[in-house]
């Protein structure tokens, strides 16, 4: 990576680097090595349609995944992190076409603490974009820092598209926010 970065800033360019902060694997039934983490931590990974993540309810891993980043931080002169929108996956459907529930009920009846589940879910996402938000300001205060919106309209219906549109611009309001005051929360 330092290759990149050396060559972008030669060329007057930031350089951000880019995660997906849960996937482990991303091809169907893809073996994990022995070595890896998530091996050793077996309690920290959940199998989905086939593919490994790290479980976002799970605060070791969570802890993990942020500080793998903040590694990066500290040893690259990178400009940027940014990460992509893919907190949990996106659903599987069974043969019926009936949604998979994803594998985290373990994690949720330890930590979810009466939330509905998706609450739970939101609150996760939430804790880990504040929490490695405030681990990167601290490493390095000039690194930006933001995450992709998710932009896929599946549904033409007038009202879904208008607020999958409004979603959008909250999100990128926030990521603006994120550049130039800090993550803040609400609640």
């Amino acid at each position: 990576m330092e290759f990149f970065v050396e060559e972008a800033h030669k060329r007057n360019l930031e350089f951000h680097a880019w995660f997906n902060p849960y996937r482990i694997t991303l091809k169907n039934n893809e073996k994990i090595p022995e070595n890896h983490i998530a091996k050793k931590n077996p309690n920290w990974v959940i199998e989905y349609g086939g593919k490994y993540y790290y479980d976002p309810g799970n605060p070791k891993a969570r802890e993990f995944t942020e500080d793998v980043i903040v590694d990066v931080v500290k040893n690259y002169n990178i400009d940027g992190v940014h990460m992509d929108d893919y907190f949990y996956p996106y659903p599987v459907l069974d043969k019926n076409k009936k949604v998979v529930p994803f594998g985290d009920t373990k994690s949720y009846k330890l930590y979810g603490k009466g939330m509905k589940l998706e609450d739970w879910r939101r609150k996760n996402t939430d804790t880990f974009v504040m929490e490695l938000s405030k681990k990167i300001k601290k490493t390095k205060p000039y690194v930006k820092f933001g995450i992709s919106p998710f932009g896929v309209w599946r549904n033409n219906d007038k009202i879904q598209l208008d607020r999958q549109q409004e979603r959008v611009q909250k999100i990128m309001i926030l990521y603006m926010q994120i550049q130039g005051h800090g993550y803040k929360m609400n609640g």
